[in-house]
């Protein structure tokens, strides 16, 4: 499937279902392709409702687990200068208050990233 930018893929996509079954209502004797019964649409539509769904979701988890991961990377960034600032006010050394400021990022940087299923399934 061919996808530009940010844009929805577009094209043709093949989707496998197999039956396994004793019996298979096929339209034909060769045995190319199954019967309309109604209960076969529904399920099969059923089903890649479901694939939709969890496609949705795994989308979802790596999109916010990317954004997180951007936040973290950001606020790495602007340790020296918040603890610089905090020295100011604090009149505490620049140094302990950055170290302290990295320990805590990296307490509750696997809690983050827990939380946004950055944690391949």
């Amino acid at each position: 499937m061919q996808q530009t930018g940010s844009n929805a893929p577009t094209g043709p996509a093949i989707i496998l279902i197999h039956i396994s079954s004793v019996w298979v209502p096929f339209t034909s004797e060769a045995k190319e392709a199954i019967a309309h019964y109604p209960e076969i649409i529904k399920e099969v539509k059923l089903a890649l409702q479901e694939c939709g769904r969890k496609l949705a979701s795994y989308i979802r988890k790596n999109v916010k687990a990317k954004e997180n991961k951007d936040k973290i990377n950001l606020f790495e960034k602007y340790i020296p200068e918040l603890a610089n600032s905090l020295a100011n006010l604090t009149d505490n050394k620049k140094e302990i208050i950055q170290d302290k400021l990295k320990k805590l990022l990296k307490k509750e940087l696997p809690t983050l990233e827990a939380e946004n299923g950055a944690e391949k399934e």
